[in-house]
């Protein structure tokens, strides 16, 4: 798949440019009206029940745990105000964990978090309020809210009735918007990973495709299960990235696919009066940088699969029996060593190492591991770095940077040996890592960067303190 190269990083660009804009101008929208949501509800709710509407839940005050709907199931006539009560009671704590227990991030909102979301929302359909919905919950709500208008009881009832009716409509309807553009996108970045860490490995061709794409589905399934334990195997969207790659109009599928992710252009300058706003350099700055940092760690797994396949097969048999006789006593398998040209990712310096391979595939599984626990903000791992000194942090951060840019270097100059195999038919084997070392140099430039910009700012805070004067 190398035609598909320059494709990929700039497929990789527009989703990261798509991302953020959607965690800076969709998200905190999305946020304003679950909230609009949570709150009007909340406020409709106990005004039913003041009312005596509906009967309080004196019973059932335990916060919701879990981000799922209640039934909705029918509700029996001679049941409806009590079973309603109880399901519009722990609806009302389910928009509670929602907003204020769950956590509205791109992260968790993935294609299937998007799901429980509009799951919540679609328990009421509050476009279809009226007598002859047949959704069961929307029907017996339009019931309830119906006696307001009969009962006559307080000439404000209607207005709270419309008024409440009305916003969340809107904040529902919005809501949705937000999330389909928040899904389109992950829809796409889905749809990336595979094709990073999972297609790359198994490497279909053109000629497969054509002969039994359900193999290459296959495949694709049982890749997953090991790369990506607990990743959703969504069958529609990797048959789309087969047709992409693979269809005779794969070219034209892939220019509408780049089209299709809208993005902001970026904002012009700020006039030169205007001061830019400097970011504050301190802990939470730091924190900040480990998750881009971590996301090394798929890379690095993806890239180390496929160094370790191509040792398998290009690797000399000629010392088999040396080799079933080590097994068979025991025998610690001596290291493999190659010699490789480096090229250092950032200097652009040339050099001829002798490289213990089986050393450094030790430390690549090691640094995998690492990378991706510290990656969740929510692992006992980062919890630990929150507790680091400010001192202990920036190091854990330049440790970690000189360690992929070694990495870097070493698995570039494996990846060219392994490509000048002399036996053609091995060569034709050999799984190429360029997308992942790409992908690493761009982490590695990013945050190493962002650690720039906090040293020269405390440097530069450092030396307004021996002046006197407070930055």
């Amino acid at each position: 798949m190398e035609e598909n190269q320059d494709f990929l990083q700039l497929l990789e660009e527009k989703l990261r440019i798509k991302r953020a804009d959607l965690e800076s101008k969709v998200l905190p929208q999305l946020k304003d009206n679950l909230r609009v949501i949570g709150d009007t509800f909340h406020i409709l709710y106990t005004y039913l029940v003041k009312k005596g509407f509906l009967k309080e839940d004196l019973y059932n005050y335990e916060q919701s745990t879990k981000l799922e709907p209640p039934s909705s199931d029918p509700i029996p006539d001679g049941e409806m105000l009590s079973e309603l009560s109880f399901r519009l009671a722990n609806y009302e704590r389910v928009l509670d964990y929602m907003n204020n227990v769950w956590g509205i991030e791109i992260d968790k909102l993935d294609l299937t978090g998007i799901k429980k979301v509009l799951s919540v929302l679609d328990f009421i359909k509050w476009k279809s309020l009226g007598s002859n919905t047949t959704h069961n919950i929307t029907r017996g709500l339009t019931m309830t809210l119906d006696k307001i208008i009969t009962s006559n009881d307080d000439p404000m009832s209607s207005e709270v009735r419309f008024n409440s009716i009305t916003k969340l409509n809107e904040a529902n309807q919005k809501a949705k918007e937000f999330l389909k553009d928040i899904s389109s996108y992950q829809r796409e970045a889905y749809k990336f990973k595979i094709r990073a860490l999972i297609l790359t490995a198994v490497n279909p061709t053109e000629e497969e495709y054509n002969r039994n794409s359900r193999n290459i589905l296959l495949s694709v399934k049982k890749e997953m299960n090991g790369v990506l334990p607990g990743e959703p195997y969504y069958r529609e969207l990797i048959e789309e990235i087969l047709l992409e790659d693979f269809a005779p109009d794969g070219q034209a599928r892939r220019e509408q696919l780049l089209k299709s992710i809208k993005t902001s252009v970026p904002p012009k300058k700020e006039v030169k009066s205007q001061k830019k706003e400097k970011k504050k350099v301190d802990k939470a700055f730091l924190l900040h940088i480990v998750p881009e940092l971590a996301k090394a760690g798929d890379q690095l797994a993806s890239a180390t699969a496929k160094l370790e396949h191509n040792r398998d097969i290009t690797a000399a048999r000629k010392n088999s029996f040396l080799e079933v006789l080590r097994r068979l006593f025991n025998r610690k398998e001596e290291d493999i060593y190659y010699e490789v040209k480096t090229i250092d990712p950032v200097s652009g310096h040339e050099r001829k190492i002798k490289l213990n391979y089986t050393s450094l595939i030790d430390k690549l599984h090691k640094k995998n591991q690492l990378l991706r626990s510290v990656g969740n903000t929510n692992s006992p791992a980062y919890g630990k770095l929150k507790e680091y000194s400010e001192k202990a942090l920036m190091e854990f951060i330049e440790n970690n940077l000189l360690d992929l840019r070694a990495f870097h270097k070493k698995m570039v100059g494996l990846d060219e040996m392994f490509k000048m195999e002399p036996d053609p038919t091995l060569r034709a084997r050999v799984k190429g890592i360029r997308v992942e070392m790409d992908t690493l140099k761009r982490i590695y430039v990013e945050s190493n960067k962002s650690l720039k910009e906090y040293v020269a700012q405390k440097e530069e805070q450092a030396q307004l303190k021996a002046l006197g004067i407070e930055g």
